[in-house]
């Protein structure tokens, strides 16, 4: 999708729905999150590989980002 069809489309929202979407983006832009998806970007990839997890390894994966705020 090109950025004038982005455009085009975010000037059909309402003012609540833009503000809404001014949010996602926000958010999405944070660093905190950035890193955080990167890093289960990664781990999706070690699990496309073949690798498994247990429940108790995304517990233990998920506990760690927490504590790094990510």
């Amino acid at each position: 999708m090109s950025i004038a069809e982005l455009k085009s489309q975010a000037a059909q929202l309402s003012a609540a729905e833009k503000m809404e979407l001014a949010a996602y983006l926000r958010e999405l832009a944070d660093p905190e999150q950035v890193a955080r998806r990167a890093r289960v970007d990664e781990l999706m990839a070690e699990m496309d590989a073949g690798k498994k997890f247990s429940p108790a390894d995304f517990e233990r994966i998920d506990r760690g980002l927490t504590a790094k705020n990510l």
